[in-house]
């Protein structure tokens, strides 16, 4: 099920950025009148545990992160990762239009290699996001 919200132009902007590795990270959130997803903000993050830390507590965003990794066979590599970030503290009718228009987002920026619902610090937990990446 997806919404009629719209993507603002700055989303598209900066995902571009973060596709050719001038930044590492995007959140992103509806708009006050639920009309658009907006750039809430955007920029190179020093490590993934600094991007964690950037997620509001109770507040739902759509966070992108180019996450680099190890492979199984000791190669460095990354993938894009969106997170749907739907903390347990956030308003009902909050998760629910979040939830239901992640699938406009994914759409729309159409690189996202991997997918991860998270409603609490321990779905972001790095070694969650390597099992996820590495399948």
């Amino acid at each position: 099920m997806t919404t009629g919200v719209s993507i603002d132009e700055q989303v598209l902007h900066d995902y571009r950025k973060l596709t050719t590795r001038k930044i590492n990270y995007q959140l992103c959130r509806i708009s006050d009148d639920y009309t658009q997803i907006i750039v809430d903000k955007s920029g190179t993050a020093d490590s993934y545990a600094e991007f964690v830390a950037m997620l509001p507590e109770s507040d739902p965003r759509y966070a992108i992160h180019d996450y680099e990794f190890t492979t199984s066979d000791g190669r460095k590599s990354s993938k894009i990762v969106m997170f749907c970030w739907l903390p347990d503290s956030a308003s009902i009718k909050g998760k629910m239009v979040y939830a239901s228009s992640k699938t406009t987002l994914r759409n729309t920026l159409n690189t996202i290699a991997v997918e991860v619902q998270a409603t609490d610090l321990s779905d972001m937990d790095a070694e969650e996001v390597n099992d996820r990446v590495l399948r």
